[in-house]
């Protein structure tokens, strides 16, 4: 991979087409610097000499994408996806505002985590799980957010998990406040295999810690901490070779 300095140094200027049709360009060198992954994509079109200078990338669109260049510039999190939300949210809002953005803030950090997953940016992959773990630590989930990470995230993901463990954690700590089950959920059984069995992991992992704070029931996905980052670990390789091949193939 080429250092931060010399990525910077390159000038050429691609242009980023996003799911939604939106087009930006952007220095090559700042999506080098971002990530091994792209940096790997757009080394091969410069050793084939490709003209091409188009960039499509998976899983982003203009939000998801906006939210990127402000991680590159800035190494944090904008608006209602970081720490600065917190203050904004607790004294300007009223309860039921806040809720509702805490909720979209949520289904944001999803889509990022996918983005970052795709591209491989372990960093902005923290960032994201850290800022999700403070935002559920203050507001909590609801059934239909849990619903949203398993249609989103990928299978085995440690966003789906994490969504499974925390609607867990409101059921049995505040039932009536932050209500998770419903009859719906048999639907989520019926598309999701995984979910119920991340609910008896979460169960069986976490039996004992029922007294716990919130922070502490869910510090084992706290970057780097954990069995639950080793099993993402793990199948992160098992997929890596896989992937790469499959994302190199549609860049060709």
């Amino acid at each position: 991979m080429e250092t931060f300095a010399d990525a910077f140094a390159n000038d050429d200027m691609v242009a980023v087409e996003l799911d939604d049709g939106s087009e930006y360009y952007v220095k090559s060198g700042m999506l080098v610097s971002a990530s091994d992954y792209l940096a790997k994509i757009l080394k091969k079109r410069r050793d084939k000499d490709m003209e091409d200078r188009h960039l499509r990338l998976e899983d982003c669109d203009n939000d998801v994408f906006v939210a990127f260049l402000y991680w590159i510039h800035h190494k944090s999190l904008p608006g209602l996806y970081g720490p600065p939300s917190h203050y904004y949210l607790e004294n300007t809002l009223k309860e039921d505002e806040k809720l509702l953005h805490s909720h979209k803030g949520q289904e944001m950090l999803v889509r990022l985590w996918r983005f970052a997953d795709t591209c491989r940016m372990k960093d902005f992959k923290d960032a994201i799980v850290n800022s999700l773990l403070d935002i559920l630590a203050r507001w909590g989930t609801t059934y239909d957010m849990v619903v949203y990470a398993y249609d989103h995230a990928p299978e085995g993901s440690i966003i789906r998990k994490m969504f499974a463990t925390q609607g867990l954690y409101d059921r049995f700590r505040q039932p009536s406040d932050r209500p998770f089950w419903r009859h719906e959920v048999d639907e989520t059984f019926q598309r999701h295999s995984e979910f119920a069995a991340d609910l008896v992991v979460a169960i069986r992992d976490y039996n004992g810690d029922w007294t716990e704070s919130q922070s502490a029931f869910m510090d084992d996905f706290r970057p780097g901490a954990g069995i639950l980052r080793e099993r993402e670990k793990s199948a992160e390789e098992g997929e890596s070779v896989e992937n790469e091949d499959s994302m190199d193939h549609d860049q060709d």
